[in-house]
């Protein structure tokens, strides 16, 4: 990062340990949300995390019918689950050795479950 007098290099320990901070309110990362979606053609994204929960569940439980016959996959279902359990993992990793406060982490999580409706925070920025 360059703060005026050449480049800077922040390395924080433990490694999620930093905020991201603009005009006091910490990010929504809405903007970044609302590319995503648009490049996947997504209007809403908890609509898109139902549908695709939906499809893992059928893929993994049976009903009391039994395994659903009809189940569309396409080709890069598979491939796409296991880089987000290798994402995940990795988080994971990043997290769990440190017992102490991580603000990324925590800000992560609020944007997020901001972004699902599911809480209300008035200390996320509006545009970032």
């Amino acid at each position: 990062m360059d703060l005026g007098n050449g480049p800077t290099t922040f390395i924080p320990e433990p490694p999620l340990n930093f905020q991201l901070i603009h005009q006091d309110k910490r990010f929504s990362y809405k903007r970044q949300i609302k590319a995503l979606a648009e490049s996947k053609k997504v209007r809403e994204i908890g609509k898109l995390l139902k549908d695709v929960a939906n499809q893992r569940n059928l893929l993994l439980y049976a009903n009391q019918q039994g395994y659903p016959a009809e189940v569309k996959v396409e080709d890069k279902f598979f491939p796409a689950y296991q880089k987000r359990v290798l994402t995940l993992l990795r988080t994971y990793l990043m997290i769990e050795p440190y017992k102490g406060d991580q603000f990324f982490v925590q800000d992560a999580s609020d944007a997020f479950l901001a972004m699902l409706e599911k809480q209300k925070l008035d200390d996320l920025h509006d545009e970032f």
